[in-house]
């Protein structure tokens, strides 16, 4: 085996690719620059949207607005921890809601709303679309404000015969958020950061390794190459190196942009967010902050899933009797790699194993999350990496294979 002639390979498939500046572009630079809009854009955008909703008074109908108590419209109109809400009268709630009229509606009885505690239960009805977000603030200023309506004639009830307000909650719940920062930093969308590292991965290694086998075979090289000089196993390495090259340099571009986007957030956030909505930004993450053990980790076990997936990309293309018919063969991989990431928002529902994150795909998503959440130790990144670079000899031997055998190489 000669390292020179393994080395020529790989320049000439990787030389080859960077030519095509498009497919360059889309699969190494996309990422690198659509990470930063994810990890700061997000929080930023939903932050500003939420908090700015949560300043701004919205247009809400009122049915039978005569009969409304003071006290409760002024609860409704002044707010409580944001601006409160604009009423205006209607008379249908339900078509005003529908039509786009009023942004939510209150029913208030014909019969009007009790002013003292004691008596039978009066329901107000809410209408609002449930399944819109914008909608979804003014409901939680209706209903706060109601609540509190409604606890104030409790309260005044208990004070008019010597009670204490506390005699109706003698035991309170008060939740604690047990989270660690790591744990909070990644926000609700901590799941979908495995799918970045797999997506650079595959952008990567995926236009290097059709263009390298299937490519060739359509434009008629891959003869020319196999009676060269060089050995099938000098051309198999040399493609496997040129593909894993290309995906190694993906799995750098994307974890440089977790590290750029980490630092930078903390300063755009604090520069740019919406005053007053820290919490609804920090719902969204955009605070990720592994430091060097943390990146260094989620780069080792990038670069052995990079390893392990060369191998099945080089000796799934060589199979594809064409450049488009190759393509199609890596969509259910794309795929399966999606699906196990955006599956692993129910991880906490997975009982941990060792054999667990020793499977290939399915170990490393688990991996990369628990890394975001601080949770991965040593002894778990070990076990990926070795898993990993045991399924990468399997690979790459499946890859050699295929280019050993006359009718995968020459079918029509």
């Amino acid at each position: 085996m000669r390292l020179d002639f393994i080395w020529r390979v790989t320049l000439k498939e990787l030389l080859s690719t960077v030519r095509d500046s498009k497919a360059f572009r889309a699969s190494i630079i996309l990422p690198f620059v659509m990470t930063p809009l994810f990890i700061i854009g997000f929080p930023l955008l939903f932050g500003n949207l939420f908090g700015g909703e949560v300043q701004k008074k919205q247009v809400v109908g009122v049915e039978n607005i005569a009969q409304m108590p003071p006290a409760l419209r002024t609860l409704l109109e002044s707010g409580e921890g944001g601006a409160g809400v604009e009423l205006k009268a209607i008379e249908k709630p339900l078509e005003a809601v529908q039509n786009g009229d009023v942004e939510a509606a209150i029913g208030i009885p014909k019969t009007g709303v009790p002013n003292s505690a004691g008596g039978k239960p009066v329901g107000i009805q809410v209408y609002v679309k449930f399944s819109s977000q914008k909608a979804s603030v003014v409901r939680e200023k209706i209903n706060s404000a109601i609540n509190n309506y409604s606890k104030s004639l409790v309260v005044q009830k208990l004070a008019s015969v010597g009670l204490s307000p506390d005699t109706l909650e003698p035991v309170k719940a008060e939740a604690i958020n047990a989270e660690t920062k790591e744990e909070s930093s990644g926000g609700i969308f901590a799941f979908l950061f495995p799918m970045f590292i797999f997506l650079a991965i595959l952008g990567g290694a995926s236009t290097v390794a059709v263009d390298s086998t299937a490519g060739e075979k359509e434009r008629g090289s891959l003869e020319i190459l196999l009676v060269s000089p060089v050995n099938r196993l000098e051309v198999v390495l040399g493609k496997l190196l040129a593909v894993t090259l290309s995906a190694l340099f993906g799995v750098v571009m994307q974890v440089l942009a977790f590290v750029i986007s980490g630092a930078l957030s903390p300063i755009v956030l604090k520069q740019f967010g919406p005053s007053g909505g820290s919490d609804i930004t920090a719902l969204f993450g955009g605070n990720l902050n592994l430091g060097f053990s943390g990146f260094f980790s989620m780069f080792l076990i990038g670069i052995t899933v990079a390893l392990m997936l060369s191998g099945v990309l080089v000796a799934i293309c060589i199979y594809a009797r064409s450049f488009k018919e190759a393509q199609t063969y890596l969509v259910p991989l794309q795929i399966l790699a999606q699906f196990v990431s955006i599956g692993m928002q129910f991880g906490d529902f997975i009982t941990r194993s060792t054999l667990l994150y020793a499977t290939p795909i399915i170990g490393s998503t688990l991996g990369i999350l628990d890394l975001v959440k601080g949770k991965a130790t040593p002894e778990i990144v070990a076990v990926i990496v070795v898993a990993n670079l045991v399924f990468a000899v399997v690979t790459a031997y499946f890859a050699l294979r295929n280019f050993s055998k006359e009718q995968v190489l020459f079918r029509n």
